[in-house]
């Protein structure tokens, strides 16, 4: 890869290193005025839902939080994990020289413990930020939980934050929004980078640079690729 495009790869990607730290940041600042229900309700009832989310959130273990969470945020992780793997086989294409900066970039480095969706999950939790005051988890009491449609219920916390429940296929109630739009968020990170590596490697990849050879040399009549 020449110097002007590997300049231009880098400008291409965002840094998705250390990306996935910050972000149970957030979500942990969300349990700090959020809700608990003091019932011990079935999980296949809103209010049941929600405790088994926010014991499993004070619990500090981040297998025991990934099943409450929604079917729909599971799929955004599988689908960012599927997309980590892409780069990493697109990556082979570039110059040595380059592989190493770009696998920093992209975040692929993840894959040597991210296996799994939850595996991937796991690398956004930070035990150290989960509540543990008494008073913080007193704030996490449900002023109100209401179905606002078939499927949907609605945590309205003393803090005046609204939670998202919604019922699955299996009959249990778990957490989407506004967690959904935070990993969505800071996911997107990892789509980014896939589409520039993509058109990185149709520019500057092993492949095109054949190809460029071939037209050097034969010409507009380059044999094509072998198939």
């Amino acid at each position: 890869m020449t110097p002007s495009s590997a300049q231009a790869l880098r400008t291409c990607l965002r840094d998705t290193a250390g990306f996935h730290a910050r972000v149970l940041l957030l979500v942990w600042g969300l349990a700090l005025t959020g809700t608990a229900c003091s019932s011990q309700a079935a999980v296949t009832e809103p209010e049941g839902g929600y405790q088994a989310f926010v014991d499993a959130l004070l619990s500090g273990n981040p297998d025991t939080l990934w099943p409450t969470l929604s079917e729909e945020t599971h799929r955004l992780f599988d689908e960012s994990l599927q997309s980590l793997h892409v780069m990493r086989g697109l990556l082979v294409q570039l110059d040595p020289a380059d592989r190493d900066e770009a696998t920093r970039l992209t975040g692929i480095e993840l894959l040597q413990s991210a296996h799994r969706p939850e595996d991937l999950f796991r690398t956004f939790y930070a035990a150290e930020n989960i509540p543990d005051t008494v008073q913080q988890i007193k704030g996490l009491r449900a002023q109100r939980i209401e179905l606002v449609e078939e499927g949907i219920a609605l945590v309205t916390t003393r803090a005046d934050q609204r939670i998202e429940l919604v019922r699955e296929r299996d009959g249990v109630w778990r957490v989407r929004e506004p967690l959904l739009e935070v990993f969505e968020n800071r996911l997107s990170l990892v789509h980014h980078n896939r589409a520039n590596v993509e058109l990185a490697v149709s520019l500057f990849g092993s492949d095109e640079r054949a190809r460029r050879d071939r037209a050097r040399v034969f010409g507009d009549e380059a044999p094509a690729d072998p198939p």
